[in-house]
């Protein structure tokens, strides 16, 4: 799929639309020329080919939003959660804070964060937040749009339509980068990685910081299961 001649020049990032067939492989993982993918360029997935022409918007923005851990049952995702907002300079909102007020609260936020499990009802994804479960369907309804969210749920990008991906969703409700997983991620694993992503300073370079956390797994000698499920989607206007 991507010979090493035809790769980006060294620091440009790698932009890929993915067929709907396609749409659950994770590229990082993928290898070419003896290398990950990641290795080589750091990746942009378009879930539309127009995304490329969108820009970032430019505007003030809300203070960061981070949820994490709403039923006390992912200990790594509190965990995170709590790394994740001091990075951001916020308090977190653990178990009985992390509702659906939190997430709507986020509709203008610079940051987005949530660990939480995921799921699909009435054939939408959800949030599963304290106070109930959040679908796709509410995130575009109420244009919950900040200008990066970071969803760190099992498969919470799965395909380009809004109802069944949460990243989708994201996308469809006006914010312009989102960081989500294509695949079920381990609670432990996946706060890890959360976590080097913002040491990376991911809230500002989402796409580098990304490629950073992933290339310093991949030197630890972790598997692909550890780090490369997670992609950032976004538009053109990160470029």
């Amino acid at each position: 799929m991507f010979p090493v001649e035809r790769l980006p020049a060294p620091g440009q990032p790698l932009v890929v639309v993915l067929d709907r067939d396609l749409a659950d492989v994770p590229l990082a993982g993928l290898r070419t020329g003896g290398r990950y993918l990641i290795e080589h360029a750091p990746i942009v997935e378009l879930l539309a080919p127009e995304l490329i022409f969108a820009a970032k918007p430019d505007r003030p923005w809300g203070a960061p939003v981070v949820v994490g851990d709403p039923v006390g049952n992912l200990p790594a995702a509190a965990s995170e959660a709590t790394a994740v907002a001091r990075a951001l300079g916020v308090a977190p909102a653990i178990g009985a804070r992390a509702t659906r007020a939190q997430v709507t609260a986020a509709a203008t936020a610079r940051v987005l964060h949530v660990a939480t499990h995921s799921a699909v009802e009435d054939g939408l994804a959800a949030f599963v937040m304290n106070d109930g479960s959040m679908s796709s369907y509410e995130i575009v309804a109420q244009h919950i749009a900040p200008r990066l969210a970071v969803i760190a749920t099992c498969r919470s990008q799965v395909d380009d339509d809004p109802e069944h991906s949460l990243v989708a969703a994201f996308l469809a409700a006006g914010s312009a980068g989102v960081i989500g997983a294509k695949r079920a991620i381990d609670d432990a694993e996946g706060a890890a990685l959360v976590k080097a992503f913002y040491v990376a300073g991911g809230a500002d370079d989402p796409i580098t910081a990304l490629a950073q956390a992933q290339r310093a797994a991949i030197h630890n000698g972790l598997p692909p299961h550890a780090w490369a499920a997670f992609s950032f989607f976004g538009t053109g206007g990160w470029l």
